[in-house]
């Protein structure tokens, strides 16, 4: 009876999970919200309209979870908004639904950041917990968008932003934000609400000491995809910096993999003309085109060099070749997206600046 008091006494957490033809690894996911330490606890999982399997899995899971079956496909943005309106907790455990609690206490240590009336959000770090699974696709993704699963000795820091990966937020933090906007999609949607609750007085943590496993569903399993996903970062990202401008990405400590990701970004940007200037040079015959191609050259050889840790042989050229093609599509989409943002809503600019609290 004490044990059944003490656990109703604290915050019920919702884990919302949105998913979209995840039949691949929404199983895992569910199941391992199952194996958390912490009490009392829901899952909310909104399908959002798939086409595979995905909603027979939900089914079986019965009365464990409360699914919600959208009739038409809403996006990452709108179908985290269905969820969170949805859930009842205090806290919301935001999960995406190739991610998977490996560590049972993950909303446990959480959860007990929240008890500072200031925090927003509190992230962890995504790992992969078995290498050997990952495909030739995966680790190039992994290499081309300097994905954070590399250990370090960076605990515990206050971020600009959280990424909705398996992040808990308070509820009231999204409310007071109004939620999602559904504009962005499926992509930047977790920098602009987490830019928004910093405008509101609330902090974001990461405690790199709090673990989680990313697995790969649909929406990486091809070159393809993996040069789509540019674009849509790309346009999100235009949103992004036309609202919010640089200073969004203001951090604290060391976090040396977000700083050589926002640096990762701004080449990008710089590759599009860049490649663009060289292909016009060598159709002019301009002198202009060797140090073009230099730039190119070390751009190329920046993937090859950083690969190394995910590829290898002829694998490590592929990925070269690959990178460079997200440079070009990032960059193209990231200059039509200001233009198409600035057009569309003027309002818009403002470049704001979010500024973090000291921590």
């Amino acid at each position: 009876m004490t044990e059944k008091t003490e656990s109703t006494a604290r915050p019920l957490v919702s884990v919302v999970i949105p998913v979209f033809n995840g039949a691949t690894t929404i199983k895992r996911a569910v199941e391992s919200v199952f194996t958390q330490t912490y009490s009392p606890l829901e899952c909310v999982v909104v399908d959002d309209a798939s086409t595979d399997s995905t909603a027979e899995i939900l089914r079986s899971f019965g009365d464990r979870i409360r699914p919600v079956f959208n009739e038409t496909n809403r996006g990452t943005a709108g179908a985290y908004n269905i969820g969170s309106q949805t859930a009842d907790g205090e806290h919301l455990l935001l999960m995406a639904s190739d991610c998977c609690l490996t560590d049972p206490e993950y909303i446990e240590r959480a959860v007990a950041y929240m008890s500072d009336g200031e925090i927003g959000a509190v992230s962890g770090q995504g790992i992969f917990d078995d290498l050997g699974q990952l495909g030739t696709i995966q680790r190039l993704f992994t290499a081309v968008n300097l994905l954070d699963v590399v250990e370090s000795d960076e605990e515990l820091f206050e971020v600009s932003f959280i990424e909705t990966r398996c992040d808990l937020v308070r509820k009231k933090a999204l409310e007071d934000i109004g939620f999602w906007f559904e504009g962005l999609y499926n992509s930047t949607e977790d920098q602009d609400i987490s830019a928004r609750m910093r405008l509101k007085g609330y902090r974001l943590l990461q405690d790199k000491r709090l673990k989680f496993a990313l697995d790969f569903g649909t929406t990486e399993d091809t070159l393809f995809k993996v040069i789509k996903k540019q674009y849509k970062y790309a346009h999100g990202q235009g949103y992004i910096f036309l609202k919010y401008g640089l200073g969004h990405h203001l951090m604290t400590g060391k976090q040396d993999n977000r700083r050589s990701r926002i640096i990762h970004r701004f080449v990008q940007i710089l590759m599009g003309p860049i490649v663009i200037g060289a292909l016009a040079c060598a159709a002019l015959g301009s002198g202009m085109i060797l140090p073009l191609l230099a730039l190119v050259a070390l751009r190329a050889g920046h993937y090859w060099l950083n690969s190394r840790r995910w590829l290898s042989g002829i694998e490590r050229l592929y990925c070269a070749g690959i990178g460079l093609a997200c440079d070009v599509t990032y960059s193209l989409s990231f200059l039509s997206a200001l233009v198409g943002w600035a057009i569309q809503e003027p309002s818009l600019i403002g470049l704001g600046k979010p500024a973090l609290k000291d921590s």
